[in-house]
């Protein structure tokens, strides 16, 4: 799903590929989606978890506890919004 019709084809079916994801809550509201990336890593490093950026971009991959993750900026309408990352396992083609 990295080429643009992938990408189109997650964001209308996301349940294709987020059955394993995991989303991640930002404690602020950020206006880039970098600085929400680097909030949810900083705030894996403080509950103890080996975390190291392995490619940036608009999805970034990111290795967590030795574990591939395709980090996506995410946000989830409850009563308000509440942005995050949405953490989808990377699997070996």
């Amino acid at each position: 799903m990295k080429t643009d019709a992938g990408s189109s084809i997650n964001f209308f079916f996301p349940f294709l590929e987020r059955s394993q994801a995991v989303f991640v809550e930002t404690e602020a509201w950020f206006d880039n989606s970098n600085k929400r990336l680097n909030s949810v890593l900083t705030r894996l490093k403080s509950y103890g978890h080996e975390v190291k950026v392995i490619e940036r971009g608009s999805f970034a991959t990111v290795k967590i506890d030795n574990l591939l993750y395709d980090a996506m900026p995410h946000y989830v309408m409850m009563r308000v919004p509440i942005q995050g990352v949405r953490l989808v396992p990377k699997r070996p083609l």
